[in-house]
């Protein structure tokens, strides 16, 4: 019994499978680096969505990077920002730095078109624990300083989010955009409050730590976290996920929930839990609000992220907040 990493080409894309003891993770090189898989091999469960017309064809996730642009297209300074940014499409070179029986570890480079900016991560798993360690730089490779925002579309599905799941956050406030209304959103326009009491849409409040069984929407961020870490249990699998992160680099958390009430998509059962870099989605709006972070000529930004499969079932926040990898 060993750690294990192959090379696969899927639908023609060099693709790469990293197995421990206990987790699958496959990665689609050519597109973005897109994490396609994340299985629990106890209950042979992919917990990420998975797209029916393959790793190539997403627009929902698996896991995908979101840079230098996080929300919808926009143009910034006459230049045209693509929807989540342009690293989830490309091509990324890769090398294989360590593949031993402990651990198997690769490191992925590319460059974003829509602006100047080189992205290096490596992606790392041990054979004796469950934990994916993302661990990542970008670098300003212009000679004028440059706005971005960056994250992480860590997408569940619905093998995952079941009526029976629950999401156990640090204790802070959530809230939806000003000016955002969907109807199929159970909780009032403006909303804000805890995740498990927000205002509810008619009177009272709705808790949203519990995924509904009825057919809802959902948009919401955070950007006051005391810690940064979520947990996302499975009653139905037995299996969670805790997962952990650079708050530095991430500060602002996005919720994207969809449980059949997305149009073009009446099946469609997922749930995003997203460490971005701004509570603001658009690249344009936050730049000319001062909610993106700025680069310098030749400065690097430094960012890490930690993915943890559990087994053990985390009924309250504290326990999770002991489960979480310092």
């Amino acid at each position: 019994m060993s750690a294990t990493l192959r090379e696969a080409r899927v639908d023609g894309d060099r693709c790469l499978i990293l197995e421990s003891a206990e987790i699958r993770v496959a990665i689609n090189a050519d597109y973005g680096t897109h994490i396609y898989e994340f299985t629990d091999l106890r209950s042979g469960t992919n917990l990420l969505y998975q797209d029916p017309k393959g790793p190539r064809h997403y627009t929902v996730g698996g896991w995908y990077e979101l840079f230098p642009n996080a929300g919808n297209a926009c143009s910034l300074d006459g230049h045209q920002m693509s929807k989540h940014g342009d690293i989830q499409h490309q091509p990324w070179q890769y090398e294989v730095q360590t593949a031993t029986p402990e651990t198997v570890e690769v490191a992925f480079r590319t460059r974003s078109q829509d602006l100047p900016f080189d992205v290096t991560k490596t992606i790392r798993l041990r054979f004796e624990d469950t934990i994916v360690h993302v661990s990542e730089t970008i670098t300003n490779v212009s000679d004028r300083p440059l706005p971005y925002l960056w994250g992480h579309h860590i997408t569940f599905g619905e093998a995952f989010m079941a009526a029976a799941s629950r999401i156990s956050l640090p204790d802070t406030e959530v809230f939806a955009r000003d000016g955002v209304d969907r109807p199929s959103s159970p909780y009032a326009p403006g909303a804000r409050g805890r995740l498990d009491a927000l205002p509810a849409r008619g009177g009272g409040t709705v808790d949203l730590t519990r995924f509904p069984a009825q057919p809802f929407a959902a948009m919401l961020f955070a950007d006051a976290l005391p810690e940064y870490w979520y947990d996302v249990w499975s009653e139905d699998l037995g299996a969670g996920v805790t997962v952990t992160w650079d708050g530095q680099a991430f500060p602002a958390l996005w919720i994207w929930a969809t449980n059949r009430a997305t149009p073009g998509k009446p099946e469609l059962v997922a749930c995003a839990l997203e460490p971005q870099a701004s509570a603001v989605p658009t690249l344009a709006e936050a730049a000319a609000t001062g909610a993106a972070p700025v680069l310098q000529p030749g400065a690097t930004r430094d960012a890490w992220l930690r993915v943890r499969l559990h087994h053990t079932s985390l009924p309250t926040k504290a326990e999770a907040h002991d489960h979480r990898e310092t």
